[in-house]
């Protein structure tokens, strides 16, 4: 593609990922390589004409001397062309092995954290064709299953962020030949070239099954566009199936028959079972495959086992069915501390919210009930269905604390024989951060 059938390219894909709304504004992740600095100076054409604004995020790693002044660089580029940027700093621990994988979670975390500060929804990465490739490969190469090898998506939402891919049917080559029509400099990580990385060799697989006889790289991106067609008929059908037969309870927890499981297929099933994980726990974290068709051996066809725990919930029988529920872990759940008229999503799952204007009894903890707390509720006038609350769901629920006296719990806070601090106060819904 020339230069103009590439901004032609990447205008016709990014307004069809519909990143935001004339006058918000959008993130760009950009590193200073060739690709993310693309993204940027093609995403200021595309917000011009769109009428958004963009902010650039430049992460300094510290893993190498020269990283800070690095990033310093790709922001004065950035401001430079009118392109607002930050550089964010990820101070570390650094774990001395599995380095990139580490950096790349430090790097997502710090963008969403900054993104969730000032309200901004959309984050553009600048991943392109071998960069889907060779993430294909891989997976493949450590046994992932459709869902792994259908690679990466052109959108996709993480927590509460969308990660738009507006690049993926655009090679590197393409990007540099852009960057070099535009008279705009990029930076060389030279952990490309680490032999000591897996992606540098995957990079060479790659290239090298790209110039087989028929084969290129565009058609094993075509590939793994295929298997993501595929894996999206399943999560359809996965979807269809967990509503119909999956119950919700606004407790936080899921419970289902166990035909809902046996009796579609294996790969249904496991879909069905990951889904119900991820939201129970809430924050949206990827299950290992292994584990889940482990789990979904013993409790489903072997019949081994009747209770389990993974991925931070507990999996058991409950009147007749199976039930998924959240387990306080070796760390405990967390604590967190709700000021007045504030609202809070408390472990990933339950949004607090305070409806008070002003109180003298703050400051105010929301942490689970505990065996202690439930013990304090016995004047409120619980319905059966709450008196029937398995211990491990209820002892799980937040709480409002003062100190070491609970003040409220926002499930049962209609009633009027709670304190008053507590009578329509406080509001609580089940909103997993999935």
């Amino acid at each position: 593609m020339t230069a103009s059938e590439l901004q032609a390219f990447f205008h016709q894909q990014l307004s069809a990922l519909s990143p935001g709304e004339p006058g918000q504004t959008i993130a760009i992740a950009v590193s200073g390589g060739s690709d993310s600095m693309a993204l940027a100076l093609l995403a200021q054409d595309w917000a011009e004409a769109a009428g958004l604004d963009l902010l650039a995020l430049t992460v300094d790693h510290g893993l190498r001397e020269q990283s800070g002044a690095e990033a310093k660089s790709v922001a004065d580029w950035l401001r430079h062309r009118g392109i607002a940027a930050e550089i964010l700093c990820w101070t570390g621990p650094h774990p001395k092995s599995g380095i990139q994988q580490a950096a790349r979670e430090a790097r997502y975390r710090l963008m969403a954290a900054r993104c969730r500060e000032i309200g901004i929804s959309a984050l553009l990465l600048g991943h392109q064709r071998e960069d889907q490739v060779e993430t294909m490969l891989m997976r493949l190469s450590k046994g992932s299953g459709l869902e792994g090898l259908a690679a990466m998506r052109a959108a996709a939402n993480w927590q509460d962020l969308r990660l738009l891919r507006p690049l993926l049917g655009a090679s590197r080559d393409q990007l540099r030949q852009y960057l070099l029509h535009q008279g705009q400099d990029w930076i060389e990580d030279p952990s490309n070239e680490n032999p000591d990385f897996t992606r540098t060799h995957v990079g060479a697989v790659a290239r090298a099954l790209g110039q087989l006889p028929g084969s290129s790289l565009e058609t094993i991106a075509l590939s793994a566009r295929r298997l993501d067609r595929a894996s999206q008929a399943l999560d359809q059908l996965t979807s269809e199936r967990f509503d119909g037969f999956c119950q919700i309870s606004p407790y936080g927890f899921i419970s289902f028959s166990g035909e809902t499981i046996t009796e579609c297929p294996a790969e249904i099933g496991l879909r069905l079972l990951a889904r119900a994980l991820s939201m129970v726990v809430g924050d949206g974290g990827r299950i290992k495959l292994k584990s889940l068709e482990q789990l979904y051996e013993r409790l489903f066809i072997s019949n081994a086992s009747h209770a389990e725990t993974l991925a931070g919930c507990h999996i058991t029988k409950y009147r007749k069915n199976w039930m998924i529920c959240r387990e306080p872990g070796r760390e405990g759940l967390p604590e967190m501390q709700l000021s007045v008229g504030a609202s809070l999503l408390w472990d990933h799952r339950f949004l607090v919210s305070d409806m008070a204007a002003n109180d003298s009894h703050a400051p105010l903890v929301i942490r689970r009930i505990g065996t202690d707390g439930w013990r304090g509720l016995d004047k409120l006038a619980l319905t059966e269905e709450e008196r029937k609350l398995p211990v491990l769901v209820r002892e799980s629920l937040p709480a409002v604390w003062s100190g070491e006296k609970l003040l409220a719990v926002p499930l049962f806070s209609g009633d009027p024989a709670q304190s008053i601090i507590a009578k329509d106060r406080f509001k609580m819904v089940f909103r997993p951060l999935i």
